[in-house]
């Protein structure tokens, strides 16, 4: 190997060893070589946060790790995060906000007087005293006049004088010359002291009133003294001293002269009152004396020389119902009734009331009597028809009054009930 040198004084003559001596060639082939082994090898160290060296890759958003490398994904998401949180942080008040004067870094309270404004007990002694001052103000806007108010159609906003012509009325010389007419028209009128003596005509005065035939007849008139007319009287016929007018068979009658029962066709009375129709009859000599005795049940007859036969008439006929043997005793009423579908029968010795019917009733439907019952309505029966086999039916019956009851009645089809509607019934009653 042959070594050039631009100047021997470059060159040093030093035996070592460890020095050894390479050509180029030698040198840059053993370099190549160790640097294609070295990056074909992997026993490279690892980076540190000092020292450079291998790192493993990745994309955890969330690692704490000190010796992997973060990827573009990671700090895609570590971006999005911090985009989110910029966000956020843009929506809220700063950390360094007051209200005022007091800042946010903790909850704050304030009061009245962090406000400027009075608390409760401040304002209800102010609230008292307007109050006060305000009743104050009007209790004395009460004892004056509105501002607006009129007299007679003049303002109040100064003093007012009104004069005759402002409240209707005539001044003292007008009052006193209608005055003076008045006298004047007075003083040609009658004088009420005169009481008409001073009429200066007074038979025309008597035909203005209209009066002038009221006199004339009066002149006609009978003279009168007291509560009899006295002196001559010219009339047709006789007027006896007892007041009996007689003429053609005509009489007058007067308190003083009454008429006999016989005359007027009228029955002889003693005490009691005669009412409503009255007839009787004598039958060879025997006489008939009816009355009512204390009992309002009862009619007590007293016959007369007679075997106490009661007639009654029937479609007609006279027929004898009762005898009574003795002169004295009872009689009951005759029995009777009203035969027809909706009827009844009336008992004539005790007053029982029996009363029938029967139709198509609805549930809650009003029903009237055939006839009244007088007194009490006993009992109601009721049944519907036994040919109605559709359905099973139900029907009651309650008295209202002594004139209606009331039907209930319902229909029980498979399991259920309904109001009954048509329910063909009969019904009987009994009172009295």
């Amino acid at each position: 190997m042959v070594l050039i040198v631009s100047s021997t004084d470059a060159v040093t003559l030093k035996i070592d060893p460890a020095v050894v001596l390479a050509t180029r060639e030698y040198v840059d082939s053993r370099v190549t070589n160790s640097i294609v082994l070295h990056e074909n090898s992997r026993r490279h160290p690892d980076a540190t946060l000092k020292e450079k060296g291998f790192v493993i890759l990745s994309s955890a958003a969330d690692s704490h790790s000190e010796t992997h490398a973060a990827t573009p994904k990671a700090v895609k998401a570590a971006y999005d995060f911090a985009n989110v949180a910029n966000n956020n942080a843009n929506g809220r008040v700063p950390s360094g906000r007051k209200v005022n004067g007091k800042a946010l870094s903790e909850d704050i309270h304030l009061k009245a007087s962090d406000v400027d404004a009075y608390n409760k007990i401040e304002t209800d002694a102010r609230v008292n005293d307007a109050k006060a001052q305000a009743k104050a103000a009007n209790d004395n806007a009460d004892g004056r006049v509105p501002a607006g108010r009129n007299v007679n159609g003049k303002a109040l906003n100064a003093d007012i004088a009104l004069n005759a012509a402002d409240v209707g009325a005539y001044n003292k010389g007008e009052t006193d010359i209608r005055v003076n007419e008045a006298k004047a028209l007075a003083n040609a009128r009658l004088e009420k002291n005169q009481n008409g003596a001073d009429i200066p005509d007074p038979k025309r005065f008597v035909e203005n009133l209209g009066l002038a035939d009221t006199v004339n007849q009066a002149r006609n008139a009978y003279p009168k003294t007291g509560g009899l007319v006295s002196g001559n009287v010219d009339a047709t016929g006789f007027i006896s001293g007892s007041g009996v007018y007689e003429s053609g068979g005509q009489r007058v009658y007067s308190p003083n002269n009454k008429p006999k029962p016989d005359e007027i066709g009228a029955y002889p009375k003693t005490g009691g009152v005669v009412d409503g129709d009255v007839s009787a009859r004598i039958v060879s000599g025997h006489a008939l004396l009816a009355k009512l005795g204390n009992s309002p049940d009862h009619l007590h007859i007293e016959l007369v020389n007679g075997e106490g036969h009661l007639l009654h008439k029937q479609a007609g006929q006279w027929v004898a119902d009762v005898k009574i043997p003795n002169r004295f005793g009872y009689l009951s009423m005759q029995n009777s009734a009203l035969k027809s579908p909706d009827g009844w029968w009336l008992c004539g010795d005790t007053g029982m009331i029996i009363q029938w019917g029967s139709g198509r009733f609805n549930d809650a439907q009003t029903v009237s009597f055939p006839t009244a019952f007088p007194n009490h309505v006993g009992s109601i029966t009721i049944s519907s028809h036994p040919q109605d086999t559709v359905s099973a039916e139900i029907a009651q019956a309650f008295p209202l009054s002594l004139n209606h009851f009331i039907i209930g009645g319902a229909i029980f089809v498979d399991g259920n009930i309904s109001p009954g509607q048509g329910l063909r019934c009969s019904w009987m009653a009994i009172g009295y």
